[in-house]
This record gives C-alpha cells, sequence and structure tokens, in this order.
C-alpha cells in the first residue's frame, strides 16, 4: 500500500539482513503515509474552512435520519397496536 514491490523487496532485505534500523524503518513508513494521507487532509482542511457547506450536509443528514426514524417508528407504532 504505502510503496512499490521493489521498495518492499529493498525494506524486508534490509530488515532481514539488518542494514536498516527499525527508526530508519519506521521514518520511511511514516514519510511514505503522510504522502498518501496529504489529499485527504488537505481536502478536510478544506471542507473545515467552508462552514455553510458542513452545515449544509448536517442538515441534510438530519433530515435523512428523522425521515428513516420516521417511518421506522411508525411500523412499530402499527405493530404495537395490532397486539
Amino acid at each position: 500500500i504505502f510503496g512499490s514491490d521493489n521498495e518492499i523487496a529493498d525494506v524486508q532485505n534490509c530488515c532481514k539482513e539488518a542494514l536498516m534500523g527499525c527508526a530508519e524503518c519506521k521514518r520511511k513508513l511514516a514519510n511514505a503515509i503522510n504522502l498518501q494521507l496529504a489529499p485527504i487532509r488537505e481536502k478536510r482542511a478544506q471542507l473545515e474552512n467552508d462552514k455553510d457547506y458542513l452545515k449544509d450536509v448536517l442538515l441534510m443528514g438530519a433530515k435523512k435520519a428523522q425521515e428513516k426514524a420516521g417511518s421506522v417508528l411508525e411500523i412499530i407504532r402499527s405493530s404495537i397496536r395490532n397486539i
């Protein structure tokens, strides 16, 4: 996920042969993970700054949840009346 097949093979070899320390290996992995997460973090920062968009998304989600809950509650109430 965080490296090419050649990079992974190189790290495995370095580890088996004790050519690279654990700290250096972890530093390389952290850098690779940060590169993968950079676009996600950038998008998050953009969304965080768009308060109106976030408010709209939350309101739409709440509306969908209320609609779903309302239909489920109606089924429950109907079932209870039939008992």
